[in-house]
């Protein structure tokens, strides 16, 4: 970063150097050289990352076709309506097949999720 342009860079870069030294000498890490070491995941906690992979791919999915079907209501709209959601829209949302598939699909990316979680640590499934 240059200075001029931000000049707390270099603060906060002697900051950032410092706190990771703290952090290697509380776990006892040699601070002149930290070790890289391997982590192995039970077979169980590998798994939860492909199901946490299928998770995401349902919630862009999902929102996507919620979006679609959010765009084909407000189409529909008359002009002059206000653009606030009333109790016909969410009438005409719940009968159109896209808002719904969206809807299903975003459940499921929770229930993925929350499963990918109970296989493994956040940090291995959500890094």
């Amino acid at each position: 970063m240059d200075p001029q342009c931000f000049p707390w860079a270099g603060l906060l870069s002697r900051v950032g150097r410092h706190s990771r030294m703290l952090s290697l000498a509380i776990i006892g890490e040699n601070v002149a050289s930290p070790a890289v070491h391997a982590v192995s995941l039970t077979p169980l906690q590998a798994l939860g990352i492909p199901v946490a992979l299928v998770g995401c791919v349902f919630l862009a999915f999902g929102a996507q076709f919620q979006q679609r079907g959010v765009a084909r209501v407000s189409e529909a709209r008359p002009p002059g309506k206000s653009r606030t959601l009333d109790f016909s829209q969410l009438v005409a949302l719940a009968r159109r097949p896209s808002w719904l598939i969206g809807s299903l699909m975003l459940g499921l990316a929770i229930l993925f999720q929350l499963f990918s979680l109970y296989l493994a640590p956040l940090t291995v499934v959500q890094p």
